[in-house]
């Protein structure tokens, strides 16, 4: 399974991609910290999932962009938002604009993240 990490902090993609390689077999993890690159990412690559902090770059309203984007262009790739922003409000407006799922960030991985990954992973 390919994987795209899109997170602004290297720490937090670091731990992200340790848990993600060490759980899911076979996986193969692209990480980028800007919405940019991971569209030519996601454009090049084709990636199976996506792992997003929401407020990766310019705040959360241009993190709803960037996913609302790459819903239109990659429609069936699923979208997991692993972020501090998971108030209610907010993720039932990221389940609106097309993320498949919401995992709150917290110290660690939880296995909420790599859990999700792998039943959309399969689903796809």
């Amino acid at each position: 399974m390919k994987i795209l990490l899109v997170d602004y902090s290297a720490e937090d993609r670091a731990r992200v991609h340790k848990k993600l390689k060490d759980a899911i077999q076979n996986s193969v993890l692209l990480e980028t910290d800007s919405f940019a690159k991971a569209r030519a990412i996601a454009n090049e690559e084709h990636p199976d999932i996506m792992v997003v902090e929401i407020v990766a770059e310019k705040g959360f309203r241009h993190g709803m962009q960037f996913v609302s984007g790459m819903r239109e262009t990659r429609p069936n790739m699923p979208i997991i938002v692993y972020s501090h922003e998971t108030m209610l409000g907010i993720a039932d407006a990221m389940v609106k604009i097309g993320v498949s799922a919401v995992v709150p960030k917290s110290s660690g991985v939880p296995n909420e993240l790599t859990d999700a990954v792998r039943v959309f992973g399969l689903l796809r």
